[in-house]
C-alpha cells in the first residue's frame, strides 16, 4: 500500500519536502491505515506529520471511545493529535439533515488546521466499499455534471486524498499485515444513510457481475478531470469578470455558455456554503437567470437573484423585519424606523431619509419590510421599474439594499424610504392627511 500511496504523490503532486501534513484520522481502517503508512513514509519525504480527529458526538459513549483509541495510537506513534468536539444535533441548521451538519462541522475543524498552515490528508479510497465508486454512483443517481462524475478529486486547496489508488481490501490488508486494530463506526450499518445503501445493496453486486469496475470508475475519472480542468479555466474567467464582493453581476453571467455558468453558479454556491448543487438545484439555478426570483437550498441556504446573484445563509433567510405601517417606532440593525401621521407637512431634517405619504391612498394593512424578489414601483411621472433598478439609479450602496426598508401594501410598493414614493400614494393638493416614515441613518442618496 505504501508503494501506491507514493505512485499517487508522484501522479498528482499531493506534497513536497517540507511540507506540513494533518492526517484526519476517525479510527476507521482507512483512516487508521493512512495515519501509519504517512508516519513511515513523512521522514524520507521531509514530511512533519500531525493528526486531527473529529468526535462529532453522534454515537455517545461509542464516539468518545473513537476518540480514546485515535490518542492511544498517535501517542504509540508520538505523532501531536488535535481532537475537536462537535455537537451536531445542538449546532444543526434549519433545514439542514444530520448528516450534512456533520459534514459541515467536520470540515470546519479541517479549515482550522489548515488555517495553521498545514494541509489536511483525509482516507479516501478507490474502494468499492466507500469514497470514489460509491461517491461517483451516488452523485450519477441524484444528477451531476461534469466535476460529480470526476469523483473525488486527489487534491484541492489545503486537501490530500493519498489513498485514491488503493481499496478498502488493500487498507484491511495493510492494517492486518501491521497488526493495526482500528474502529468500526455502527452507524455505517444502517440503511438509512444513502451511502450506505449504496455500500450494501449496490456496490457488491456491481462488483460481482463487473469484476474491476471500481478501477474502471477511476480511470473514468481520469479522462473526465482533464475535460474538468479546461471547464475549470473558463470559470476562472467568467467569475473574475462576474464576481462583486459577495454577489455576481448577472450580465457576465447571462452571456456565458451553460457548461460554463453552470460551472460558475455550483462553485460560487460551494465556497460560501460547502455545497455542490445536484442537477435539479443548477437547473433551477440557471432558468431562474432569466428573471428576478428566490430558490430554497439545502442546509436552510437561500439563492436570490434580481439586480444581482448573491446567497441567504440559514440565519438570515428569513426576512429580518416586517413591522406594521402604523404610528411607532421600530428598530432594525440598520434603522431606527419612526411612523406617524399629521394634516401638516412638516419640514425635512437632512439627517434623516424621510417619505411622505398620502395616508387615505393606502390599501388596506400595509407593512414596513425589505425589498422582495419581483418589487417594482413607479413614480410620479416616471416609468414602472424593479425596486433593484432605482436602487442602482438613487446609488444605494450594495451592501445595504437587502436590508433597506419599504412601504407596502396588498397592491405592492408604496415607497422605497428615501427613494420615492409611488404614484397611486404620492400626496397631492387634496391630501387631508400625511403618513410620514422616517428612517434615521446618514446617508447620501446621489442619483447617478
Amino acid at each position: 500500500m505504501i508503494a501506491d500511496l507514493l505512485r499517487a504523490n508522484a501522479r498528482w503532486d499531493l506534497w513536497r519536502p517540507g511540507d506540513a501534513i494533518c492526517v484526519a484520522v476517525s479510527g476507521g481502517c482507512d483512516s487508521v491505515a493512512l495515519l501509519y503508512a504517512m508516519h513511515a513514509v513523512a521522514p524520507g519525504q521531509g514530511l512533519t506529520l500531525s493528526a486531527v480527529h473529529v468526535n462529532h458526538h453522534l454515537r455517545g459513549e461509542e464516539s468518545d471511545a473513537d476518540a480514546d483509541f485515535v490518542r492511544d495510537l498517535c501517542a504509540a506513534l508520538n505523532v501531536p493529535l488535535t481532537v475537536c468536539d462537535v455537537h451536531v444535533r445542538e449546532e444543526r441548521l434549519p433545514g439542514e439533515s444530520e448528516e450534512f451538519c456533520a459534514r459541515r462541522l467536520r470540515y470546519a475543524a479541517f479549515e482550522e488546521q489548515i488555517a495553521q498552515g498545514r494541509r489536511v490528508a483525509t482516507a479516501h479510497t478507490l474502494s468499492d466499499q466507500n469514497d470514489q465508486a460509491e461517491t461517483v454512483l451516488f452523485r450519477l443517481a441524484r444528477g451531476t455534471g461534469v466535476k460529480g462524475l470526476c469523483g473525488i478529486p486527489p487534491k484541492r486547496e489545503g486537501y490530500l486524498r493519498p489513498l485514491l489508488l488503493c481499496t478498502r481490501e488493500q487498507t484491511e490488508d495493510y492494517c492486518r499485515a501491521n497488526g493495526l486494530s482500528w474502529r468500526d463506526d455502527s452507524s455505517n450499518a444502517s440503511d438509512a444513510y444513502t451511502r450506505n445503501y449504496l455500500r450494501h445493496n449496490v456496490l457488491p453486486p456491481l462488483k460481482a457481475a463487473f469484476p474491476g469496475c471500481e478501477q474502471a470508475v477511476g480511470r473514468m475519472c481520469d479522462q473526465l478531470t482533464e475535460l474538468d480542468a479546461m471547464l475549470d479555466r473558463m470559470t476562472d474567467d467568467l467569475l473574475s469578470r462576474a464576481r462583486q464582493g459577495d454577489r455576481l453581476l448577472l450580465p457576465p453571467l447571462r452571456r456565458a455558455e451553460s457548461p460554463v455558468l453552470a460551472r460558475a453558479l455550483g462553485r460560487f454556491l460551494e465556497e460560501s456554503t460547502g455545497l455542490w448543487p445536484d442537477a435539479a438545484h443548477t437547473n433551477d439555478l440557471l432558468r431562474g437567470l432569466s428573471a428576478d426570483g428566490r430558490l430554497q437550498l439545502d442546509g436552510g441556504w437561500q439563492a436570490i437573484w434580481d439586480d444581482t446573484f448573491r446567497l441567504i445563509p440559514p440565519e438570515r433567510a428569513g426576512e429580518p423585519y416586517e413591522f406594521p405601517l402604523v404610528p411607532g417606532e421600530y428598530r432594525t440593525s440598520d434603522f431606527l424606523l419612526t411612523v406617524f401621521e399629521t394634516e401638516i407637512l412638516p419640514s425635512v431634517h437632512n439627517s434623516l431619509t424621510i417619505s411622505v405619504l398620502d395616508r387615505d391612498r393606502i390599501s388596506g394593512e400595509a407593512i414596513l419590510r425589505p425589498r422582495r424578489p419581483g418589487d417594482r414601483l413607479r413614480l410620479p411621472k416616471r416609468a414602472d421599474k424593479p425596486l433593484r433598478r432605482w436602487m442602482n439609479e438613487y446609488g444605494l450602496p450594495p451592501e445595504k439594499r437587502d436590508l433597506w426598508p419599504v412601504a407596502a401594501d396588498g397592491e405592492g410598493v408604496l415607497a422605497l424610504i428615501g427613494v420615492g414614493v409611488a404614484e397611486r400614494a404620492a400626496p397631492g393638493a387634496a391630501t387631508s392627511r400625511f403618513l410620514i416614515i422616517k428612517a434615521e441613518e446618514k446617508i447620501c442618496l446621489n442619483k447617478t
